[in-house]
């Protein structure tokens, strides 16, 4: 699949007393990235919530390559890598927004839950407005 951008600049708030991107913003990133990739493609996130669909978050990881800074304006390149009946995998790269030098790469694996917390198949609906189908895994 290809990936979707979305442009950031990075906020004081954000920095840590080195005046770099706090390691744990990264994943507000992703999570900023992969809620942009989806309302891209008609799957906004609170309405499928309202629906009682919902995609928790099960796995997580970062690689910090080198830091983004106060100011510094960032895109967030998301993708799904891979998708099964019940799970969503989506990568991230976090660039300058005028490069494409990989300051941190990151993935997060999702599972596709009911309101009560248990698990579900993702709704063929979900799949086809994410563009897979969920015979096949990419």
């Amino acid at each position: 699949m290809e990936y979707h951008d979305t442009i950031l600049r990075v906020r004081y708030a954000e920095t840590d007393r080195m005046d770099f991107v706090y390691y744990s913003r990264y994943f507000e990133y992703f999570e900023v990235g992969r809620a942009e990739y989806m309302r891209a493609r008609g799957a906004v996130y609170s309405d499928l919530e309202s629906e009682g669909i919902k995609l928790a978050v099960v796995e997580a990881t970062a690689r910090y390559k080198a830091p983004a800074k106060y100011d510094d304006e960032i895109r967030i390149r998301t993708r799904i890598s891979r998708v099964t009946k019940t799970r969503v995998f989506f990568e991230y790269e976090i660039t300058p927004s005028d490069s494409d030098r990989v300051l941190v790469e990151g993935s997060t694996e999702h599972a596709c839950i009911h309101d009560n917390g248990r698990p579900r198949r993702i709704p063929e609906k979900v799949i086809k407005a994410l563009g897979v189908t969920e015979k096949k895994e990419i």
